[in-house]
C-alpha cells in the first residue's frame, strides 16, 4: 500500500502517526529491499509494487491450497490419530514433502531446509527405525506410523 494512502487514512480517521525509526535501517533486509532494490526496479518497470502485490496475494492462495491438501492428506492417512509413513512412500513427492511439512508445523517445529526435508522423508519412508533428530525432538516411525517425541530438556534448543 502507497504511503500516502497510508498517510491519507490516518488523517480521515484522526490516527496519530508514529514513525519506527528502525523503518530507514537499510541493514535490515526488508528496508534494504524498500530503499535500494524496489526503486531500482520501479526505474524499468513502474507498475512493479502492484505486480508484486499481485504476486503476494496468489503466493497466500496457493499456501493455503497446500494447507489444505496436506490436510487432506492427513486425513486419509491417519489411523488411530497416528500418521502412517506410508504416505512417505505412495503420495507423490511433492505431497510427501508437503504432509511432513505440515506435520512438522503441527509440532512448531522449524522448517528444515529442502536437503535436511528430503533425507527425514527418505529416512521416514525407508526400512529399520530411523530416530531423527530435530528441534528438541526425535521423529521416528514405529510399527508403520509417524512418532515426534520430545527429547530431554537439555537437549532443546533455547527459545
Amino acid at each position: 500500500m502507497p504511503r500516502t494512502s497510508l498517510h491519507d487514512y490516518a488523517a480521515e480517521y484522526g490516527l496519530s502517526w508514529i514513525d519506527d525509526p528502525s523503518n530507514a535501517d537499510i541493514a535490515l533486509r526488508r528496508n534494504f529491499l524498500r530503499h535500494s532494490v524496489l526503486p531500482s526496479i520501479e526505474t524499468g518497470m513502474p507498475q512493479a509494487r502492484v505486480a508484486l502485490a499481485r504476486l503476494a496475494g496468489h503466493a497466500a492462495e496457493a499456501a493455503q491450497l497446500l494447507d489444505e491438501l496436506a490436510e487432506l492428506d492427513a486425513a486419509t492417512w491417519t489411523v488411530e490419530g497416528e500418521l502412517r509413513c506410508r504416505a512417505f512412500v505412495e503420495l507423490p513427492p511433492h505431497r510427501a514433502r508437503n504432509l511432513l511439512r505440515r506435520v512438522l508445523a503441527l509440532h512448531a517445529l522449524r522448517m528444515p531446509d529442502a536437503a535436511r526435508l528430503e533425507e527425514m522423508l527418505r529416512q521416514l519412508s525407508g526400512g529399520g527405525r530411523p530416530e531423527i533428530r530435530h528441534e528438541g525432538y526425535i521423529i521416528t516411525r514405529r510399527q508403520g506410523r509417524l512418532i515426534i517425541e520430545a527429547t530431554s530438556p537439555e537437549d532443546r534448543p533455547a527459545s
